[in-house]
Order: C-alpha cells, then sequence, then structure tokens
C-alpha cells in the first residue's frame, strides 16, 4: 500500500466523517474569504487531533490524581463511559464514510487498491475518534504505572490491553452499523445525512 494515497484518501473522507456543524462553519469561514484557499480536510485533522489532545490531558492526565489501584469502580466508570462515547461517535463516522458516501465509484477510475480505499476511510473514522480514544488509552498506561511504579512490561502490558479493547470496540461499532442500517426504522428515519461527493469537489 501507498502511505501518500492513503493520506490523500483519510483527507478525502475526513469531510464524510465530520459533523455537519463543524463543514458548514468552515463554510462560512470560506464565504467570508474567498479569495483564501481554506482546506478543509487539514483543519478537521488539525482540529480533532486538538480535541483529542485536549481530552487527553483534561480527562487523562489529570485524572491521574485518582488511585485506580485501590479504586477499581472509578476506573471501570471511565473506560466504560469513553467505550460507549467510542461506540456512538464511531457508529456516526463510520455510516457516513463506508455507507452514506457512496463514492466507491469515483476511486474506480484512478488506481487506487481496495486496501488503500479502505485503509484511507479507517484513517478518517479513527481520526474522529481521538477525543475518546487517547483517554482511554491513558487509563490503561496509568494504571500499571500506579500499581507497580515505570514497569516497562507493566506499561507494554496495559498498552496490549488498551488495544484489544479498542479492536473489540471497532468490531462493536462496525457490527452495530451493518445491523442497525439493514432496519426499516432506521432507513425511514435518518437524523444526519453526510456531505455529497459533488458538494465536496465544488467546496
Amino acid at each position: 500500500m501507498r502511505l501518500k494515497i492513503i493520506q490523500q484518501l483519510a483527507n478525502v473522507n475526513i469531510i464524510y466523517a465530520s459533523q455537519p456543524a463543524q463543514i458548514a462553519k468552515l463554510r462560512a469561514k470560506q464565504a467570508k474569504k474567498p479569495d483564501v484557499k481554506l482546506n478543509v480536510a487539514r483543519k478537521s485533522v488539525l482540529n480533532y487531533l486538538f480535541l483529542g489532545l485536549v481530552y487527553f490531558l483534561i480527562f487523562g492526565l489529570l485524572f491521574s490524581i485518582y488511585d485506580f489501584v485501590h479504586q477499581p469502580a472509578f476506573f471501570v466508570n471511565m473506560v466504560a463511559l469513553f467505550s460507549l462515547m467510542t461506540i456512538s461517535q464511531g457508529f456516526m463516522s463510520f455510516y457516513n464514510v463506508f455507507y452514506e458516501s457512496k463514492d466507491l465509484q469515483f476511486y474506480r477510475p484512478y488506481a487506487f487498491s481496495d486496501a488503500e480505499v479502505i485503509a484511507g476511510k479507517s484513517i478518517s473514522v479513527i481520526l474522529t475518534l481521538l477525543m475518546a480514544i487517547l483517554p482511554l488509552v491513558s487509563y490503561f498506561l496509568i494504571l500499571p504505572v500506579q500499581a507497580g511504579g515505570f514497569n516497562p512490561l507493566g506499561i507494554l502490558l496495559g498498552l496490549f490491553c488498551a488495544l484489544i479493547l479498542l479492536g473489540v470496540l471497532f468490531l462493536a461499532t462496525i457490527l452495530l452499523a451493518h445491523l442497525i442500517t439493514k432496519t426499516l426504522f432506521f432507513k425511514n428515519t435518518r437524523p444526519w445525512s453526510p456531505t455529497s461527493w459533488s458538494e465536496l469537489v465544488l467546496f
């Protein structure tokens, strides 16, 4: 797979993964300064990276003052909270990117492999989840540090457990999106619609 191509695909699909309100805000900003070219994809990526860092600092590092070892219920509650946040936000992003974008036909004239397209779309979804993923991972790093100090083995084990949990959450999100989108209720009451390809190109 070509990393540059994957990056370009991720930049395109981040528009689909972004919230409509955020895209509308960027469009309004572009309308005020039509002579200045605004890189929407780059702005969106930087915004998600910034939000992820803020959530990591607030809900991750600052929460390290709590003793997870002697307060396991607090650890479980925080992990459960950000796990639910990952699934809920991931469902919307995954649905918009993989289901409602309907842009696969636009990739056919280009030399994109299926793996590159899937990788680009997946990265765009993951970027929107950084605000939930980073605090979640931090808890699995803080716990072994509190339990046994800066033990490299303990930290690696905590990171491994976090990756397993994230893998389960991503699989649950994919399964949930597949099952829900098959229901008649969802098809008749979709509360949002993604940016169409034509709107993306014109923008």
